[in-house]
C-alpha cells in the first residue's frame, strides 16, 4: 500500500444468508443478509493508514465497517455490482472522476 497512489474497496457480496423476521409474534417476512469480504475492511483500513485517497463502493444490500455511511467520513456509493456496466452510469463516474482528481 506505500506504493500506491489510491485505493478503490469494492463491497461486493461473499456471503449471502436468509433467515425470517418477527413481526406481530409471528415469522411472517424473509430477511437478506449480505456480507463482503473482511479482506476489504483491512484493505480499506491501510489505504486509509497510509493516507491516500479512499473510493467505496458497496453493492446494495453490504453493511458494516468501512460501507457504514459516515463511519469514515467518506462517501459511501451504493450500486447493484451485478449489472454489467455499472459502472458507466453518472453516479460513479462523477465520484471516479472526483477520486481520479485526489491522485
Amino acid at each position: 500500500m506505500s506504493n500506491s497512489r489510491g485505493a478503490i474497496v469494492l463491497g461486493y457480496p461473499q456471503y449471502e444468508f436468509w433467515g425470517f423476521g418477527n413481526k406481530g409474534g409471528r415469522l411472517d417476512f424473509k430477511i437478506k443478509y449480505s456480507a463482503p469480504t473482511p479482506w476489504n475492511q483491512i484493505e480499506a483500513t491501510l489505504a486509509f493508514q497510509h493516507g491516500i485517497p479512499v473510493l467505496v463502493v458497496a453493492h446494495t444490500g453490504i453493511r458494516g465497517g468501512v460501507f457504514d455511511h459516515g463511519v469514515t467520513g467518506q462517501y459511501v456509493l451504493t450500486k447493484n455490482l451485478r449489472l454489467q456496466n455499472w459502472f458507466m452510469e453518472d453516479d460513479f463516474q462523477g465520484m471516479f472522476k472526483d477520486w481520479m482528481s485526489q491522485l
